[in-house]
């Protein structure tokens, strides 16, 4: 059964591609803890028959599978191993003849941006593109050992020609050089910028370098204006240009032409641009499906307007499968926007709906559809939040916190304080980058968050480490003060 097992995966066989696909969807559908093992378990000793003819139970075909698969991945994984030392070895080699030949010394002088041929920022260079591929082999290293401007020029000049993946490099420059870092460093955001040009990593180099760049030149203003008359991530953009660093003044200059245009629809777009800047709209924008375009927004009107009584009907009464298709036909076909306070009590009702799938969406769309943006006029809204943040399904914690709570443009402190609560609670289980989106709002909100870790931290609580580690790594200020007016018997 082994052998025929692994030569069914050798061929892609439709059998097994079939069977582990089946495996995977049930995987998906069982959201709540051992929800998995309590439906697919029974069936393991289902008999299958294989395309030999020969009969194996499930668990057993599922275990030939997931070794088989292991031991794929242990020779993929020699191989990258091997190919990484090689790597090494010429990075190594060619540091050091760089460093013999005195090539160190030489100021590296980097070239201005082209503004009407970003992409020829980068050379096309075979040559330069084998160099990137084995630093990007060893980046860890690299990073640790060469200065910032030097490593910046090797991806710069191959860029172009690597063959390592792009859009890795970009969110990784865009975390290292620009996100948490003031000011950014500019040739980073110059590779950025240009990058935002290739439509293949444009999306990351936009998220991870222009909407998060401090302070942000005219030429990165003119670049995110232009996407944003495009009908592109408004919402992100009105983030990057108010949170990040207030450039809204700057960024609105940049919009006069466009809102004294003789064109109408530009004249509209850049209109409703403002809005969202200005945080005089409630309703949200997440342009990449174009929702701030007027047109948009009418035929979403013109579709549901005449529906909104029975929606808000299902939402506030319905069964739990009635209100989670409904969820997600507002998410989908941007509903949203036709919401008003009418239609908090349905919100309401669905954070208390038993299933879990519920609760998640309500949390998307009460947060990050809702108040994206707005300026949080009703607070049953943050309270809702609040609630579902202290849910008893972690999924839903999550999405209240980073869906919802994480939008709310002015923060109380009793927001910020769940979500401390929640990060001391749930730290373990977190996914990375929400702990980095945690650590940034605390950051930028350091005046509520201070007090409140430091009490955490000095009445010697259960989480007195994590929040220590907060207070270090969040708020970037030295814990060890904090520690000399702990009593030594607290802190034994």
């Amino acid at each position: 059964m082994f052998e025929e097992v692994k030569q069914l995966i050798s061929q892609k066989d439709k059998f097994i591609v079939n069977l582990m696909q089946n495996l995977s969807a049930q995987t998906e559908s069982s959201r709540q803890p051992l929800g998995f093992m309590e439906q697919i378990g029974p069936q393991l000793k289902n008999e299958i028959v294989l395309p030999s003819g020969r009969k194996a139970t499930l668990g057993n075909i599922v275990a030939a599978v997931s070794y088989v698969e292991l031991q794929q991945t242990m020779e993929r994984k020699k191989e990258e191993w091997k190919k990484r030392n090689e790597a090494m070895k010429r990075f190594s080699d060619r540091r050091a003849t760089q460093q013999a030949e005195g090539q160190k010394e030489q100021a590296i002088v980097h070239p201005e941006v082209n503004v009407t041929s970003p992409l020829s920022f980068f050379p096309d260079d075979v040559q330069a593109g084998k160099e990137l591929d084995d630093l990007w082999a060893v980046k860890y290293q690299a990073f640790n050992t060469m200065p910032a401007d030097e490593l910046l020029e090797i991806i710069r000049k191959g860029f172009r020609r690597t063959s390592a993946n792009k859009n890795d490099i970009v969110s990784t420059l865009g975390g290292r050089y620009i996100w948490h870092k003031s000011p950014s460093e500019t040739a980073a955001v110059d590779i950025l910028y240009c990058a935002s040009f290739d439509s293949d990593v444009m999306y990351n180099a936009f998220y991870h370098g222009l909407t998060v760049a401090k302070a942000k030149s005219p030429v990165v203003l003119k670049r995110l204006a232009d996407l944003a008359m495009q009908g592109y991530e408004v919402g992100r953009i009105a983030w990057g240009v108010w949170q990040v660093q207030d450039q809204r003044e700057e960024f609105i200059d940049l919009l006069k032409p466009y809102l004294d245009s003789t064109d109408l629809t530009a004249r509209q777009q850049a209109q409703n641009v403002v809005k969202v800047i200005e945080a005089k709209t409630r309703g949200v924008y997440d342009t990449s499906k174009g929702e701030t375009k007027p047109e948009n927004i009418k035929k979403v009107r013109e579709d549901f307007g005449d529906k909104l009584g029975q929606l808000r009907e299902t939402l506030l009464t319905g069964k739990s499968s009635s209100r989670l298709a409904e969820l997600e036909r507002i998410s989908s076909r941007g509903i949203f926007h036709l919401f008003d306070d009418t239609f908090i009590p349905s919100i309401q009702a669905c954070a208390e709906d038993e299933n879990p799938k519920v609760r998640i969406m309500t949390a998307e769309i009460a947060g990050y559809y809702w108040i994206w943006g707005g300026t949080m006029e009703n607070p049953e809204i943050s309270r809702l939040l609040i609630k579902l943040s202290e849910d008893e399904v972690w999924e839903v914690r999550f999405a209240a916190v980073e869906k919802g709570l994480f939008n709310v443009p002015d923060k109380t402190t009793e927001i910020i304080k769940r979500i401390i609560d929640l990060t001391l609670a749930d730290r373990k289980q977190m996914p990375e980058i929400l702990c980095t989106r945690i650590e940034y709002v605390l950051r930028v909100n350091k005046e509520k968050a201070g007090p409140i870790l430091r009490e955490y931290i000095e009445g010697g609580s259960g989480n007195q480490e994590t929040a220590t580690a907060l207070y270090r790594d969040a708020l970037r200020l030295d814990p060890t003060a904090l520690e000399k007016k702990i009593p030594a018997t607290r802190r034994n």
